[in-house]
């Protein structure tokens, strides 16, 4: 538990999360401050622009979503150029982590993948400039999983199927499979189909992938619960605004 926490408690890891945290909570501080004092003011200026702030939120929010559904292929690689750019700026050995490190160690720990694509991802880090061909948080795991201790020693140096991730199978519901090239990186097309027992889901067919598809399939997997938290959440956001709008309304007839 002590090493645990030792992760948290580096310069680095505090500098950078007390940065989103001030910057999270100066945003939440602001808005609710608007609401709070309009209330209480019973400002319909105050109220008016509390309203109008959760408006603008709710209406980002859909856009982001429809257009990432309208652009599906072009938000899958932004979001992959975003997330790779963030291991090969960030991403660093154990003793020298930050907060983007062991959110990628927890991450690939808990979800049992490797990289954004695969493994090479790492190797484009300057600051990960070791003689390790995976980091440990790739590997088959032993105890608790916060402390990424290999179940194999030899993992971080010598990866394989058995005893990392780095080459894990991924199902998807295609028509052709996607190899890679482990020396170059390259995806290729091939039209040999996976069995049950090679990695196939459901049917499907497995491809070699990383996080990124992992995080994917389990998202489609629990796909009715993310639109019932995403429909919750946008129905408190609505009623914040609508209540927001009434007591403003309900201010000016009182005045009046």
């Amino acid at each position: 538990m002590h090493m645990q926490f030792e992760k948290f408690t580096t310069p680095t890891v505090i500098e950078q999360v007390s940065y989103i945290l001030i910057a999270a909570g100066a945003f939440v501080f602001v808005v609710s401050f608007l609401g709070y004092c309009g209330a209480i003011r019973e400002s319909r200026c105050l109220l008016t622009t509390y309203g109008v702030l959760l408006l603008i939120i709710l209406v980002m929010e859909i856009t982001a979503g429809g257009l990432a559904a309208a652009y599906k292929k072009e938000a899958e690689t932004e979001s992959r150029t975003m997330l790779k750019n963030s291991i090969k700026k960030y991403y660093a050995t154990q003793d020298k982590a930050d907060a983007v490190t062991l959110m990628w160690n927890y991450f690939m720990a808990q979800m049992k993948c490797c990289g954004v694509d695969n493994y090479l991802d790492f190797k484009e880090s300057p600051k990960w400039g070791t003689n390790k061909t995976v980091p440990e948080a790739c590997c088959v795991l032993v105890g608790d999983l916060n402390k990424f201790t290999p179940k194999d020693p030899q993992c971080p140096n010598n990866p394989s199927e058995s005893n990392s991730y780095y080459m894990k199978m991924v199902a998807q519901s295609q028509s052709l499979t996607l190899t890679l090239d482990y020396t170059t990186g390259d995806w290729g097309l091939n039209l040999a189909q996976y069995t049950e027992g090679s990695g196939t889901h459901g049917g499907g067919i497995a491809m070699k992938g990383g996080c990124y598809e992992t995080f994917y399939n389990w998202l489609m997997e629990h796909i009715n619960t993310a639109i019932g938290v995403g429909i919750g959440l946008g129905l408190l956001q609505l009623l914040g605004i609508f209540f927001a709008f009434c007591l403003c309304k309900s201010i000016d007839g009182y005045i009046k």
